[in-house]
């Protein structure tokens, strides 16, 4: 790679010279010492700037893997505290709407949305799937979400169980994507 930067540089300092014979003092002897000093700032430089480059990718992945951890931990706890709730016997409806509303907004925090703000169930569902979640136990905790919110329904003994196991393969497929190697 640097025997093509060499190359490049060699070619603008002759354009140069050739541009600009008199000026800046690129023409005759002191010229080409000119020139060769010109190219060694101009290596140092792209160095430099490949450098800082370098550098901020490797924070930017750094931070972003962590966020992206913090952020689904904070999920995979909220669907924690879903199941205990349940299982202490708490009302299913408040604590689907409830847990619901928690994951919603850890994904628009994550996201960077103002706190105003909120998602709709479907992209409540897309955040939840690209998050590495499979798709069924997200459509039925959507599904139950929206029977609760929108319907007004009470939730029997088979909806129960169907939150729970919705809510323990999310949280399981947030366990199985932490203890994955990165």
């Amino acid at each position: 790679m640097s025997a093509t930067v060499s190359d490049l540089f060699q070619k603008v300092a002759a354009m140069a010279r050739n541009w600009w014979p008199t000026c800046s003092g690129l023409g005759g002897r002191h010229g080409s010492e000119s020139m060769a000093v010109l190219l060694r700032i101009m290596h140092r430089l792209i160095g430099i700037v490949i450098l800082i480059i370098i550098v901020w990718l490797i924070i930017y992945i750094l931070v972003y893997r962590k966020k992206k951890n913090k952020n689904n931990n904070s999920l995979a706890d909220e669907a924690e505290n879903a199941i205990k709730a349940i299982e202490e016997g708490r009302s299913i409806e408040n604590v689907i709407v409830y847990c619901y509303m928690r994951m919603s907004e850890i994904i628009i925090e994550n996201r960077g949305i103002e706190r105003e703000s909120y998602i709709t169930p479907r992209e409540f569902e897309t955040q939840l799937v690209t998050e590495g979640i499979p798709l069924f136990p997200v459509q039925q905790l959507t599904k139950l979400f929206e029977e609760i919110r929108y319907g007004k329904k009470i939730l029997d003994h088979q909806a129960k169980l169907l939150a729970l196991d919705s809510l323990r393969e999310i949280r399981i497929s947030f366990q199985q994507d932490n203890t994955r190697p990165k």
